[in-house]
């Protein structure tokens, strides 16, 4: 496959949603927005001294993506010195680590952000669990945050203990999406924590997905060969973009950098244009709706990470790393919705 020629006019005959929607999906900045306002300030939770580079692709894949700010949290100390020494963060990201991490970095930033992202690295003793909990404990009063993404490890304490650590961030009064990330394993974990006893959950693979979602989150990203976004009020949309054929490590979390700021960018458009415009919760497909922003937002990550990996390994063949993938994903952006100049 070759890698010249718009991405847009390959991704036209797969695109689900009308095209005229992505330079909603894919914003530019406001020349009048002061620093985070436009594009959004994001946090990245997780990291591990075994692990400190999945947190590193992940909070690239948010400034790649477009986001104004995103500032990285990781428990140990061993991590946070790791982590600033991978040049994918240095002197972009801003890096808090230790027992601090928290009630120190979290709390001076926390009423700022538009979305966070919990598990890329976090691994699973008892102690980084219990971390991660205390995190999104932490974050779930917050009524701006408008994307919560949970990916890799971040799903094991739902696994493993209970689903009420998700309960928090799933307020009725609060507009903001939950999205859960699994691979084929966590995901049958997950069956077995929320659908224990549905007929459903074994025999039919859509319905499954979408009482996990209902029971869950607000949508449920599956990823895969072909990578299938179902949400709670049962919007259904599968990605086949054409991606690459290597599967390095990271490129999980790349996606999930991506999915975070684009699902953020979603949510908060809707909410502001429902309290500037009246639109409600069900609307048009160009107007609004969460529901409609969150499974649109959804697949057009998935999309962007596709295609930039399969640009990738185009470029780099059996040397492609997810590394390679975040240097493609910009330029993706860009073809499928170029930035306005300011006047």
């Amino acid at each position: 496959m070759s890698i010249d020629g718009n991405v847009l006019s390959r991704l036209l005959p797969l695109l689900p949603f009308s095209p005229a929607l992505l330079p909603t999906l894919l914003p530019s900045p406001s020349p009048t927005a002061h620093k985070g306002s436009s594009l959004g300030r994001f946090a990245t939770i997780g990291g591990s001294p075994e692990y400190f580079g999945a947190l590193g692709y992940a909070s690239r894949g948010v400034l790649g993506t477009g986001a104004d700010m995103c500032s990285a949290f990781t428990r140990t100390e061993e991590a946070g010195t790791a982590l600033r020494s991978f040049d994918l963060t240095a002197g972009d990201v801003m890096c808090y680590s230790g027992k601090a991490a928290i009630t120190g970095g979290l709390n001076d930033v926390r009423f700022g952000l538009t979305g966070a992202l919990v598990g890329p690295g976090l691994g699973r003793s008892e102690e980084s669990q219990d971390w991660a909990r205390d995190a999104m404990n932490y974050l779930s009063p917050l009524t701006n945050m408008r994307s919560v993404i949970v990916d890799a490890d971040g799903l094991w304490p739902s696994q493993s203990s209970t689903p009420a650590v998700l309960d928090a961030f799933k307020s009725p009064s609060v507009d903001r999406a939950v999205v859960l990330t699994p691979n084929a394993m966590e995901y049958k974990r997950l069956v077995g924590s929320y659908l224990a006893g549905e007929e459903a959950a074994p025999d039919d693979a859509d319905q499954a997905l979408r009482l996990l979602a209902a029971s869950s989150a607000t949508a449920i990203v599956m990823k895969g060969r072909v990578d299938t976004i179902v949400t709670a009020e049962g919007s259904r949309a599968k990605c086949d973009v054409p991606g690459s054929t290597k599967r390095p490590g990271g490129l999980g979390d790349v996606l999930a950098g991506v999915l975070c700021v684009l699902v953020g960018w979603s949510c908060k458009r809707v909410v502001e244009a429902g309290q500037g415009e009246g639109l409600g919760p069900d609307g048009g497909e160009e107007g609004g709706g969460l529901d409609h922003a969150v499974w649109t937002s959804c697949w057009t990550a998935c999309a962007i990470t596709r295609e930039a990996s399969r640009r990738a390994q185009e470029k780099r063949k059996r040397a492609m790393t997810a590394r390679d993938v975040l240097e493609e994903v910009p330029g993706v952006i860009e073809e499928m919705s170029p930035m306005e100049n300011p006047s």
